[in-house]
């Protein structure tokens, strides 16, 4: 597995990273705010060897729009992208996965403390769960529960192993 995101994608180095996807079994790439600088050849060099992308619903409506693309049936008829992972901050996450898409809130709805290394956290937690075989709706509520927890907790790898440890 190779994760990456476009704060590390450059138009310098896009094709060493565009080979780097196409030559590992899961290639995940988080999309960022950043996208907007990205320019349009970049993301398709990308995008056609990722086999999981992830990013909140406003990053996802700019990837769209910068490829020219009306919406998300356009979006996967061009770009075969196994796992699409949408984060909805509060309201959780959405998973489109072999045609099903999947859902997950949290559990509990409390006042985020801060939601620094959320996105982080989710993104862990997908990469843990894919290497472990975990089923759709597993990855997905995982991510969120783990998410959702750092929010309310704040971000600490200690915190986050102790109240999941199984």
């Amino acid at each position: 597995m190779f994760y990456t995101s476009f704060y590390e994608i450059t138009k310098d180095n896009y094709k060493r990273m565009a080979r780097i996807l196409e030559n590992v079994r899961i290639g995940f790439v988080d999309l960022t705010p950043l996208l907007e600088n990205v320019p349009k050849y970049v993301l398709h060099a990308i995008l056609k060897h990722v086999s999981v992308l992830s990013g909140t619903q406003d990053e996802f409506r700019t990837l769209y729009k910068k490829l020219g693309l009306e919406n998300f049936k356009a979006f996967s008829a061009r770009y075969a992208v196994a796992y699409i992972f949408i984060k909805r901050g509060k309201s959780g996450a959405k998973l489109i996965h072999g045609g099903e898409q999947y859902a997950a809130k949290p559990k509990e709805i409390r006042a985020s403390r801060n939601t620094t290394g959320c996105g982080d956290t989710f993104n862990a937690s997908v990469i843990m769960g894919l290497e472990d075989g975990a089923s759709p709706q597993e990855l997905l509520d995982h991510a969120v529960a783990l998410s959702s927890f750092t929010a309310y907790e704040g971000f600490s790898p200690e915190k986050i192993a102790e109240r999941f440890a199984k």
